[in-house]
């Protein structure tokens, strides 16, 4: 059996244990970026995932990157097929490339956890329900094949809810309090919207390739601008 080049292995704790090996020239034999992944950072490392794949399936191909504590990870477009590790370890620096099929065929269970986690949560049932309810976003059915918009649409459901269960989680976050409060079911519904829809003007062919952010949405804080 051929030993994988790429592996992410859960957490009991909810985060994950990533490892590439590579053949480094300078050095003998093969050589290994490992690193533990914080549960919080793990989210980012999904939602990386999940744009790169709504990315080809609405055929952009812009440069994308996510940092997670001394690791950067960045999908280039003139090496469509491979991502490329950078670690950083005090002075020392490794960098390894990574094909692209292997990174998201691993990331695909460890983001069913992710979503499962998140749906389980406390409003992460109420969110999924009102993700679902936002009709398909103008800027991808106008733009886009019937298949290409369905599947990104669902992608970036997945991305949304992961984002708004994060900021839900924190007690004091604007939709935290909404969430709470027994009269602001239409406020959650116009956030609920709004980031979904923010997320799916960044997919259409039309975007400009100088408007696309290297850096995907990775925590309530962002989503809290929204």
């Amino acid at each position: 059996m051929k030993a994988k080049i790429f592996s992410i292995d859960m957490r009991d704790s909810g985060g994950a244990r990533l490892s590439l090996s590579y053949k480094d020239a300078e050095r003998n034999g093969i050589s290994r970026i490992s690193c533990e992944v914080a549960p919080q950072q793990l989210v980012r490392l999904v939602l990386f995932a999940e744009a790169i794949s709504a990315a080809h399936s609405g055929d952009r191909l812009d440069p994308m990157s996510v940092s997670l504590d001394g690791l950067n990870i960045r999908y280039d477009v003139t090496h469509m097929e491979s991502l490329t590790f950078e670690r950083q370890l005090g002075y020392s620096t490794q960098i390894a490339p990574a094909t692209l099929r292997d990174f998201l065929t691993e990331m695909a269970g460890i983001a069913d956890v992710c979503l499962a986690r998140a749906e389980s949560s406390k409003h992460g049932s109420l969110l999924k329900e009102l993700l679902s309810e936002v009709p398909m976003p103008h800027c991808l059915s106008s733009s886009l094949p019937e298949d290409a918009a369905e599947e990104i649409l669902y992608r970036l459901r997945e991305m949304a809810l992961l984002i708004l269960v994060d900021d839900a989680s924190h007690k004091t976050s604007s939709l935290a309090r909404k969430l709470r409060g027994k009269k602001s079911r239409p406020e959650v519904c116009a956030k609920v919207e709004d980031l979904l829809l923010t997320l799916a003007s960044e997919f259409t062919p039309e975007k400009k390739s100088s408007d696309w952010s290297t850096e995907i949405l990775p925590s309530a804080t962002q989503a809290e601008r929204l």
